[in-house]
Protein backbone atom coordinates (compact mmCIF):
# COMPACT_ATOMS: atom_id res chain seq x y z
CA UNK A 1 0.00 0.00 0.00
CA UNK A 2 1.59 3.18 -1.12
CA UNK A 3 1.73 6.84 1.31
CA UNK A 4 -1.44 8.28 -1.08
CA UNK A 5 -3.48 5.30 -0.74
CA UNK A 6 -2.41 5.35 3.23
CA UNK A 7 -3.75 8.93 3.25
CA UNK A 8 -6.84 8.50 1.24
CA UNK A 9 -8.06 5.65 2.95
CA UNK A 10 -7.71 8.08 6.42
CA UNK A 11 -9.80 10.58 5.08
CA UNK A 12 -12.15 8.54 3.95
CA UNK A 13 -12.60 6.86 7.65
CA UNK A 14 -12.88 10.26 9.15
CA UNK A 15 -15.35 11.55 6.39
CA UNK A 16 -17.35 8.26 7.68
CA UNK A 17 -16.92 8.78 11.33
CA UNK A 18 -18.30 12.42 10.80
CA UNK A 19 -21.15 11.25 8.62
CA UNK A 20 -22.56 8.81 10.73
CA UNK A 21 -21.88 10.60 13.94
CA UNK A 22 -19.43 8.63 15.34
CA UNK A 23 -16.69 9.92 17.60
CA UNK A 24 -14.10 9.25 20.42
CA UNK A 25 -16.59 9.32 22.79
CA UNK A 26 -19.13 6.98 21.47
CA UNK A 27 -17.20 5.15 18.72
CA UNK A 28 -17.58 1.22 19.41
CA UNK A 29 -16.74 -1.48 16.83
CA UNK A 30 -20.62 -2.28 16.35
CA UNK A 31 -21.30 0.91 16.00
CA UNK A 32 -18.76 1.09 13.05
CA UNK A 33 -19.78 -2.61 11.14
CA UNK A 34 -23.35 -1.58 11.83
CA UNK A 35 -23.19 1.68 10.20
CA UNK A 36 -20.82 -0.07 7.34
CA UNK A 37 -23.76 -2.36 6.69
CA UNK A 38 -26.31 0.19 6.45
CA UNK A 39 -24.76 1.92 4.05
CA UNK A 40 -24.25 -0.76 1.66
CA UNK A 41 -27.04 0.35 -0.90
CA UNK A 42 -26.04 3.56 -1.18
CA UNK A 43 -22.42 2.45 -2.75
CA UNK A 44 -21.49 0.20 -5.37
CA UNK A 45 -20.27 -3.06 -4.48
CA UNK A 46 -15.95 -2.58 -5.10
CA UNK A 47 -16.40 1.07 -3.16
CA UNK A 48 -18.24 -0.74 -0.46
CA UNK A 49 -15.11 -2.63 0.12
CA UNK A 50 -12.56 0.17 -0.41
CA UNK A 51 -14.55 2.08 2.59
CA UNK A 52 -14.42 -1.45 4.46
CA UNK A 53 -10.54 -1.55 3.68
CA UNK A 54 -10.31 2.11 4.86
CA UNK A 55 -12.00 1.66 7.92
CA UNK A 56 -9.75 -1.42 9.01
CA UNK A 57 -6.69 0.15 8.07
CA UNK A 58 -7.96 2.89 10.19
CA UNK A 59 -8.03 0.96 13.23
CA UNK A 60 -5.12 -0.75 13.05
CA UNK A 61 -3.14 2.57 12.45
CA UNK A 62 -5.12 3.05 16.29
CA UNK A 63 -4.13 -0.23 17.23
CA UNK A 64 -7.60 -1.62 17.65
CA UNK A 65 -6.75 -4.60 15.99
CA UNK A 66 -9.88 -6.77 16.93
CA UNK A 67 -11.66 -3.91 15.89
CA UNK A 68 -9.76 -4.15 12.83
CA UNK A 69 -10.53 -7.39 12.73
CA UNK A 70 -14.22 -7.26 12.89
CA UNK A 71 -14.67 -4.98 10.34
CA UNK A 72 -12.53 -6.80 7.45
CA UNK A 73 -14.62 -9.63 9.04
CA UNK A 74 -17.84 -7.50 8.12
CA UNK A 75 -19.81 -9.10 4.75
CA UNK A 76 -21.71 -7.01 2.34
CA UNK A 77 -25.48 -7.62 3.02
CA UNK A 78 -26.28 -6.98 -0.31
CA UNK A 79 -23.88 -9.11 -2.00
CA UNK A 80 -23.42 -11.98 0.62
CA UNK A 81 -24.09 -15.59 -0.74
CA UNK A 82 -26.81 -16.25 1.61
CA UNK A 83 -28.61 -12.71 0.64
CA UNK A 84 -32.24 -12.27 -0.18
CA UNK A 85 -33.18 -11.61 -3.04
CA UNK A 86 -35.16 -8.50 -1.62
CA UNK A 87 -31.80 -7.13 -0.35
CA UNK A 88 -29.53 -8.06 -3.91
CA UNK A 89 -32.17 -5.81 -5.66
CA UNK A 90 -30.74 -2.78 -3.68
CA UNK A 91 -27.35 -2.92 -5.45
CA UNK A 92 -26.49 0.38 -6.45
CA UNK A 93 -26.04 -0.05 -10.91
CA UNK A 94 -23.06 0.60 -12.08
CA UNK A 95 -22.58 3.41 -13.85
CA UNK A 96 -22.56 2.46 -18.01
CA UNK A 97 -19.48 4.01 -19.64
CA UNK A 98 -18.49 4.15 -23.34
CA UNK A 99 -15.68 2.16 -24.40
CA UNK A 100 -14.48 4.30 -26.83
CA UNK A 101 -14.21 7.73 -27.24
CA UNK A 102 -15.54 9.50 -29.93
CA UNK A 103 -13.80 12.77 -31.01
CA UNK A 104 -16.80 15.31 -32.13
CA UNK A 105 -18.47 13.84 -28.51
CA UNK A 106 -15.06 15.32 -26.79
CA UNK A 107 -15.23 18.08 -28.77
CA UNK A 108 -18.58 19.25 -27.24
CA UNK A 109 -17.57 18.22 -23.70
CA UNK A 110 -14.65 20.51 -23.99
CA UNK A 111 -16.51 23.37 -25.31
CA UNK A 112 -19.09 22.81 -22.62
CA UNK A 113 -16.65 22.21 -20.03
CA UNK A 114 -16.39 25.49 -17.70
CA UNK A 115 -13.23 27.10 -18.12
CA UNK A 116 -12.51 27.67 -14.24
CA UNK A 117 -12.09 24.15 -13.53
CA UNK A 118 -8.57 23.34 -14.09
CA UNK A 119 -8.75 20.45 -12.24
CA UNK A 120 -11.16 18.56 -14.55
CA UNK A 121 -9.36 20.19 -17.51
CA UNK A 122 -6.15 18.57 -15.89
CA UNK A 123 -7.93 15.09 -15.89
CA UNK A 124 -9.11 14.96 -18.76
CA UNK A 125 -5.46 15.91 -20.59
CA UNK A 126 -3.78 13.08 -18.57
CA UNK A 127 -6.58 10.66 -19.74
CA UNK A 128 -6.42 11.79 -23.30
CA UNK A 129 -2.85 11.14 -23.94
CA UNK A 130 -1.76 8.55 -21.82
CA UNK A 131 -5.45 6.39 -20.76
CA UNK A 132 -3.97 5.33 -17.25
CA UNK A 133 -5.95 5.03 -14.28
CA UNK A 134 -7.63 8.29 -12.51
CA UNK A 135 -5.82 6.89 -9.07
CA UNK A 136 -2.71 6.83 -11.19
CA UNK A 137 -2.49 10.88 -12.11
CA UNK A 138 -1.44 12.21 -9.14
CA UNK A 139 1.45 10.27 -8.43
CA UNK A 140 3.16 10.43 -12.23
CA UNK A 141 6.67 11.79 -12.16
CA UNK A 142 7.70 14.04 -15.09
CA UNK A 143 11.35 13.67 -16.54
CA UNK A 144 11.26 16.31 -19.49
CA UNK A 145 11.57 16.50 -21.96
CA UNK A 146 10.40 13.51 -23.15
CA UNK A 147 9.56 10.82 -20.64
CA UNK A 148 7.19 10.28 -17.90
CA UNK A 149 7.23 7.73 -15.19
CA UNK A 150 3.45 6.40 -14.49
CA UNK A 151 3.47 4.75 -10.41
CA UNK A 152 0.30 1.76 -10.51
CA UNK A 153 -2.09 2.06 -8.58
CA UNK A 154 -2.95 -1.99 -7.94
CA UNK A 155 0.95 -3.07 -7.48
CA UNK A 156 0.71 -5.06 -4.35
CA UNK A 157 3.76 -6.25 -1.81
CA UNK A 158 3.98 -9.37 -3.71
CA UNK A 159 4.54 -8.11 -6.86
CA UNK A 160 2.05 -9.90 -9.16
CA UNK A 161 -0.57 -7.07 -9.69
CA UNK A 162 0.03 -3.83 -11.00
CA UNK A 163 3.15 -2.25 -12.76
CA UNK A 164 5.16 1.07 -12.75
CA UNK A 165 5.96 2.02 -16.61
CA UNK A 166 8.05 4.85 -18.15
CA UNK A 167 6.59 5.91 -21.29
CA UNK A 168 8.04 8.40 -23.83
CA UNK A 169 5.82 11.02 -25.66
CA UNK A 170 6.84 14.34 -27.37
CA UNK A 171 8.14 17.13 -25.45
CA UNK A 172 4.79 18.80 -25.56
CA UNK A 173 2.96 16.32 -24.60
CA UNK A 174 5.09 15.53 -21.75
CA UNK A 175 5.01 19.32 -20.15
CA UNK A 176 1.12 19.27 -21.23
CA UNK A 177 1.18 16.73 -18.55
CA UNK A 178 3.68 18.08 -16.13
CA UNK A 179 0.83 21.10 -15.96
CA UNK A 180 -1.47 18.79 -15.43
CA UNK A 181 -0.31 16.92 -12.62
CA UNK A 182 0.80 20.23 -10.81
CA UNK A 183 -2.43 21.41 -11.00
CA UNK A 184 -4.37 17.94 -10.01
CA UNK A 185 -1.49 18.35 -6.75
CA UNK A 186 -2.45 21.78 -6.22
CA UNK A 187 -5.96 20.82 -5.36
CA UNK A 188 -5.30 17.78 -3.54
CA UNK A 189 -5.57 19.07 0.11
CA UNK A 190 -7.09 18.16 3.12
CA UNK A 191 -9.69 20.08 2.97
CA UNK A 192 -12.20 18.23 1.70
CA UNK A 193 -14.17 15.44 2.48
CA UNK A 194 -13.58 12.95 -0.84
CA UNK A 195 -10.11 12.90 -2.89
CA UNK A 196 -9.95 14.74 -5.53
CA UNK A 197 -10.01 12.15 -8.38
CA UNK A 198 -13.55 11.42 -6.94
CA UNK A 199 -14.64 15.12 -6.89
CA UNK A 200 -13.40 15.46 -10.56
CA UNK A 201 -14.93 12.31 -11.95
CA UNK A 202 -17.97 13.13 -10.60
CA UNK A 203 -18.34 16.46 -12.07
CA UNK A 204 -17.18 15.22 -15.64
CA UNK A 205 -20.44 12.56 -14.94
CA UNK A 206 -22.66 16.08 -14.36
CA UNK A 207 -21.30 17.41 -17.12
CA UNK A 208 -21.81 14.71 -19.68
CA UNK A 209 -25.40 14.61 -18.26
CA UNK A 210 -25.84 18.45 -19.68
CA UNK A 211 -24.00 17.36 -22.95
CA UNK A 212 -25.98 14.62 -23.56
CA UNK A 213 -29.30 13.95 -21.36
CA UNK A 214 -30.56 10.71 -23.67
CA UNK A 215 -27.55 8.77 -23.24
CA UNK A 216 -27.59 5.64 -20.54
CA UNK A 217 -23.75 5.25 -21.29
CA UNK A 218 -21.80 8.32 -21.26
CA UNK A 219 -18.06 9.26 -21.65
CA UNK A 220 -15.40 8.45 -18.09
CA UNK A 221 -12.04 8.94 -17.38
CA UNK A 222 -12.32 5.16 -17.97
CA UNK A 223 -13.35 5.36 -21.48
CA UNK A 224 -9.86 6.96 -22.38
CA UNK A 225 -8.27 3.92 -20.96
CA UNK A 226 -10.12 1.52 -23.21
CA UNK A 227 -9.83 3.82 -26.35
CA UNK A 228 -5.81 3.31 -25.80
CA UNK A 229 -6.51 0.05 -25.18
CA UNK A 230 -8.07 0.00 -28.60
CA UNK A 231 -5.34 1.97 -29.93
CA UNK A 232 -2.69 -0.11 -28.78
CA UNK A 233 -4.23 -3.28 -30.27
CA UNK A 234 -4.67 -1.49 -33.50
CA UNK A 235 -1.30 -0.41 -33.68
CA UNK A 236 0.54 -3.94 -34.26
CA UNK A 237 2.35 -3.71 -31.43
CA UNK A 238 3.14 -7.29 -28.85
CA UNK A 239 0.71 -8.08 -26.16
CA UNK A 240 3.47 -7.72 -24.40
CA UNK A 241 4.30 -4.29 -25.05
CA UNK A 242 0.90 -3.25 -25.07
CA UNK A 243 0.29 -4.92 -21.44
CA UNK A 244 3.37 -2.68 -20.35
CA UNK A 245 2.17 0.07 -21.49
CA UNK A 246 -1.46 -0.12 -19.92
CA UNK A 247 0.72 -1.04 -16.92
CA UNK A 248 -0.59 -4.40 -16.34
CA UNK A 249 1.60 -7.73 -15.16
CA UNK A 250 -0.41 -10.20 -17.46
CA UNK A 251 -1.08 -10.37 -21.09
CA UNK A 252 -4.31 -11.49 -19.98
CA UNK A 253 -5.28 -8.34 -18.92
CA UNK A 254 -5.04 -7.07 -22.43
CA UNK A 255 -8.37 -8.45 -23.17
CA UNK A 256 -10.58 -6.22 -20.53
CA UNK A 257 -9.51 -3.27 -22.64
CA UNK A 258 -10.42 -1.84 -26.00
CA UNK A 259 -11.35 -3.06 -29.55
CA UNK A 260 -9.21 -2.85 -32.38
CA UNK A 261 -12.12 -2.21 -34.69
CA UNK A 262 -12.90 1.34 -32.18
CA UNK A 263 -9.04 2.59 -32.85
CA UNK A 264 -8.88 6.06 -34.46
CA UNK A 265 -5.15 5.58 -34.99
CA UNK A 266 -4.14 8.32 -32.43
CA UNK A 267 -1.20 7.07 -29.59
CA UNK A 268 0.90 9.79 -27.80
CA UNK A 269 3.38 6.96 -25.76
CA UNK A 270 5.99 4.56 -26.57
Amino acid sequence: MNKKTKENYIKLADYFYTKNGLNEDNITPKKITDALKNCADEYRPAYWRKLRNALAYDQTVKEFKKTADRINETKNPLTAADAPTMLKRKIKPKQRRVKSINQDDYSKVLSKLNKDDKELQAALTIANLVGCRPAEMLNIEIDLPYEILIKGAKVNDKGDRGLDRKLTLDYADTFAIQQAVDVLKKGDTDNFKTDIMHRIQTRLDTLTKSVFPRRKARMTLYSFRHQLGSNLKASGLSRVEIAYIMGHQSTKSVSVYGNRRSANGKIAVT
